[in-house]
């Protein structure tokens, strides 16, 4: 198992306010997480970052090799809880901070299984087999309406409020997170990514240069077709090869 990730500040804003990190706990075990941050001139960076070193800081001292895959699942859903407070709290110091927040997809991929905690629209992908799953559901108000058929998928992707999103780690006390558990296979690839690639690449696209491309080049690829197709928010990919065997981290 192998790890490459990037990020990229886009070609219209003047900051990057994602966030990531990867930790590999024991061998052939990673952590992940993609932050985007909102809120103010700086509470966006602020929140991401302070989301990434509160979740890579409770997952080191929580992961221990011989949890249960259900404790592995919880582990991931308290150190979400545990950002939120740190950012709320943080927030309520200062007038210049407050109101921020940020979405936060972390996951936990070990042997054949993963793990998957999240708030907000950042995504989880699963490529397999020249398909693209999505793992994660959006918390936005444009998902909202297509859950409940006010709209189809495909207005979706043009609605002027698809960046409008309803959860956020940080903006309130407590959160509300989804979590998962999914089978890995032989030759999966799981993608991890903020808004700024999806909302400039869909998964046919994404699928498309999976199969032109190694792993270790999929991560820079997906970013600079994302800024071909306008660039217009900060973009970070992370790419886990589930069979690469030499372990790692690649960091674009």
């Amino acid at each position: 198992m192998k790890v490459y990730m990037k990020t990229d500040t886009g070609k219209i804003r003047s900051s990057n306010q994602d966030a990531m990190f990867s930790v590999q706990p024991e061998p052939e075990v990673f952590c992940v997480a993609v932050c985007d941050g909102m809120g103010g001139a700086n509470g966006g960076s602020v929140a991401s970052e302070l989301c990434v070193s509160t979740l890579q800081d409770q997952v080191q001292k929580a992961y221990h090799a011989d949890m249960s895959d259900k404790s592995a699942l919880q582990m991931l859903a308290t150190a979400m809880y545990n950002a939120n407070r740190v950012i709320y709290e943080k927030a309520q110091k200062s007038e210049e901070l407050s109101g921020m927040g940020t979405t936060a997809v972390l996951a936990l991929a070990r042997q054949d299984r993963l793990f998957l905690a999240h708030v907000g629209d950042s995504r989880a992908l699963l490529l397999r087999n020249g398909t693209v799953t999505q793992l994660t559901h959006d918390h936005t108000i444009v998902q909202a309406m297509v859950d409940s058929g006010q709209i189809s998928e495909q207005q979706a992707l043009k609605h002027p409020q698809k960046h409008i999103i309803t959860r956020a780690v940080g903006v309130l006390p407590d959160v509300e997170i989804d979590d998962s558990e999914w089978e890995l296979q032989q030759n999966d690839l799981v993608l991890l990514c903020s808004d700024g690639l999806s909302n400039h690449l869909d998964n046919e696209q994404i699928c498309r240069a999976a199969e032109q491309l190694a792993p270790k080049d999929l991560a820079e690829e997906l970013i600079a077709l994302a800024n071909e197709n306008g660039g217009s928010d900060n973009i970070t990919v992370i790419v886990i090869d589930v069979d690469e065997p030499t372990g790692g981290v690649e960091n674009g």
